[in-house]
């Protein structure tokens, strides 16, 4: 018998500038990659706040009911988690007020626009969808995106003269339609989510970057005295963390340790994929590693796999092995 599979992510997408630091003008990649998350035809749990922010005229959560409906999501369930409600929210505004000119300044946009608040929730959202002995992921809700899949992992990528009119649609207007411009339908499939399934080993898959990581392990491993080996140089990313339901909540109380950690230096924040690669290289045991070499794909002009090597997108892609 097959094991019930859950997809856990979040839509926080009105939550920039203080108090939560989250990017902004991420509205419709988020809501319409989501929709495209859903081909997965599994249980899909989208946390996200139903107050309104910005002089939104709508929530988070009224703007996914809204595409539900319109896209008819039978999979998708939407789960009211106001994000101050986060249980690091007061200690990452005191780091972030208390450290002015290094974590709340516009200035320097590759710490101000990163949110702890939201990284680290994936963290007690996977907990607080815990079952017994079933596949359970967290996926990131803005993962369809042409930075990171080719043309040809979209329905409308099938010829050059079909992507070119992707947004002609008689009686629509470009807005209409522009969810096409997120639809990579067929990286995100009812047998690719099987695939990951047979593939876990009632593990915990990480994919892991080997070449490269845009975050600080150094200054991490600094901060939170860390004293183990530092020649390893495969680097967990966020877009998909899971597998084994059981091995969960232990993965997740070792994020909530290093949090603690974090938090305690009083002026350093992390983001979860630091957490990430501490927890895969201190119990190896736990994971499943998939490796890749770098995010470009054939549709970036000057991608070339015998430079480059594995892309990310092959992980979706291609068969697993």
């Amino acid at each position: 018998m097959n094991k019930k599979t859950k997809l856990v992510t979040s839509y926080y997408a009105q939550h920039w500038d203080p108090p939560f630091w989250g990017q902004q003008g991420r509205d419709r990649w988020y809501k319409y990659s989501i929709a495209t998350l859903c081909n997965m035809g599994v249980e899909t749990i989208c946390y996200t706040d139903n107050q309104k922010y910005h002089n939104h005229s709508l929530s988070c959560l009224e703007e996914l009911e809204k595409l539900k409906e319109e896209f008819q999501l039978d999979n998708l369930i939407i789960k009211d988690f106001p994000l101050q409600n986060n249980p690091w929210h007061k200690k990452v505004n005191n780091v972030r007020t208390n450290n002015t000119e290094t974590y709340n300044n516009p200035d320097v946009l590759h710490l101000y626009r990163r949110s702890s608040q939201i990284y680290w929730l994936k963290f007690k959202l996977l907990e607080m969808e815990v079952e017994n002995d079933i596949n359970l992921y967290w996926i990131d809700g803005g993962l369809s995106h042409e930075g990171l899949f080719p043309k040809c992992y979209s329905t409308y990528g099938a010829d050059e003269e079909a992507w070119k009119n992707r947004f002609v649609d008689e009686g629509k207007n470009w807005l209409d339609v522009e969810y096409r411009y997120f639809t990579y339908d067929k990286a995100f499939t009812p047998s690719k989510i099987e695939e990951i399934n047979k593939w876990n080993d009632g593990k915990i898959i990480n994919l892991v970057n080997k070449s490269s990581t845009d975050n600080d392990i150094n200054l991490f491993k600094e901060k939170i005295n860390y004293t183990g080996p530092s020649n390893n140089n495969t680097y967990p990313v966020a877009a998909l963390i899971g597998g084994n339901s059981n091995l969960i909540s232990n993965y997740v109380k070792h994020a909530y340790d290093l949090i603690d950690k974090v938090l305690d230096t009083g002026d350093y924040l992390s983001l979860e994929q630091e957490i990430m690669w501490y927890i895969n290289h201190q119990y190896p045991d736990m994971f499943k590693n998939w490796e890749f070499n770098t995010f470009y794909h054939k549709d970036w002009d000057f991608y070339n796999i015998e430079e480059y090597g594995t892309s990310f997108s092959d992980f979706f892609g291609k068969p697993l092995n």
